[in-house]
């Protein structure tokens, strides 16, 4: 089978400013000219899925306005490489189904709520006006072509016989089942594991239903593609989670001596909770401006009832031994997470240059091994 890894590394468009003249569309057969919408994380925009996007740049409303005007209602989607510089080879088609103006319920500051499908695959070729993606003064325009399967890959490359055929697909389906109960068992060692629920309990039938025609999809390994982006987009939110979590115990671990370290006595810290809890605001003048800012940050790290949040952090107002515990979190939590985001992004570019349900079957029976294979060392 493919590697998500290695071979299958994402694959970039030339950088966007290394040329400002615009070109002019080809015209060539096969190619068709569509609006890019860059986005920098596209792991749950897989085919055949529904998605929501809010619009309040001004150059994606005039894209709205436009793929409305021309009745094409279809524009690309690709990720953004880290540098911002580049755009991913490969991305997805949206199609729009509804747009709902909300300008004036968010005092404009969102445009508009549009829902789309996502019908398709597309190669970007050329980039028409790569100096905009710099200006904003409107959106990219990309020469594109299709990217499909190619029927035969999932035959071993041969037509076969009628037979062979019929064997083949029923071989697949097999595994798409086998894939579907990976996932599962996966989400569940990883909720045991955080005394947590979370499951797949959709039956297998119902999972792999055509939402168009109510049937059962021939093909189902986008929709395991986009069940195993979810569990992605859940590790993420977790990662985030635990961020917060350790840098609260790292202040619970300090508590005793946050007093210490900001440098207050106990005579301070009684006398300023005093001076606290008196409403004449005259009593306050002779309090050291700076000492009453100690203190309010003092009193806010060590309130038992608000948890810290790592947004709301300024870390270089932190006392230094506690600044050094916060930074080394911060650091650990990037590494992480640069780990996580890039092994899920090269999985998401492999299965979008995709050419065949076997080739995605097979990055995806890797990417679900080799989490199982995470899990059972973590927990060991």
């Amino acid at each position: 089978s493919s590697s998500s890894s290695g071979s299958s590394a994402a694959r970039w468009t030339p950088v966007l400013g290394s040329t400002t003249r615009d070109l002019v569309p080809s015209n060539e057969s096969g190619l068709t000219v569509l609006p890019v919408f860059p986005l920098g994380d596209v792991a749950g925009y897989m085919p055949n899925s529904q998605q929501e996007l809010s619009i309040f740049e001004p150059r994606y409303r005039k894209m709205y306005n436009d793929i409305l005007a021309s009745g094409s209602r279809r524009f690309a989607v690709v990720d953004v490489h880290p540098s911002g510089e580049r755009l991913a080879e490969v991305g997805v088609v949206f199609y729009l189904t509804d747009l709902q103006d909300v300008s004036e319920q968010t005092g404009d500051e969102v445009k508009y709520i549009c829902d789309h499908r996502v019908i398709g695959r597309v190669k970007i070729e050329r980039v028409l006006n790569p100096s905009v993606w710099y200006t904003g003064t409107t959106y990219l325009r990309a020469e594109t072509t299709p990217v499909e399967d190619d029927e035969e890959s999932d035959f071993g490359g041969g037509g076969g016989t009628e037979e062979e055929k019929l064997a083949e697909l029923e071989s697949q389906e097999e595994r798409q089942h086998a894939c579907l109960k990976s996932i599962r068992e996966v989400l569940a060692m990883h909720s045991e594991m955080l005394a947590r629920s979370g499951s797949l309990l959709t039956s297998a039938e119902r999972f792999f239903r055509d939402p168009q025609t109510g049937g059962q999809q021939v093909d189902g390994t986008w929709k395991l593609a986009s069940a195993w982006s979810e569990y992605h987009e859940l590790q993420v939110m977790e990662k985030e989670q635990n961020l917060d979590e350790d840098v609260n115990f790292a202040f619970m671990n300090r508590g005793s001596n946050f007093a210490r370290e900001f440098d207050m006595t106990d005579e301070d810290i009684a006398y300023l909770e005093a001076a606290e809890d008196d409403d004449d605001e005259d009593d306050d003048d002779d309090v050291d401006d700076g000492l009453q800012d100690d203190f309010n940050l003092f009193e806010s790290f060590t309130d038992d009832e608000d948890d810290v949040d790592m947004e709301g952090i300024d870390i270089s107002e932190l006392p230094a031994p506690l600044r050094k515990d916060v930074q080394k979190l911060q650091e650990q939590h990037d590494e992480d997470m640069e780990s996580l985001l890039g092994t899920q992004s090269e999985l998401v570019h492999a299965l979008l240059r995709s050419t065949s349900a076997r080739e995605r079957l097979g990055l995806l029976e890797e990417a679900i091994a080799l989490e199982r294979r995470r899990l059972l060392a973590k927990k060991a």
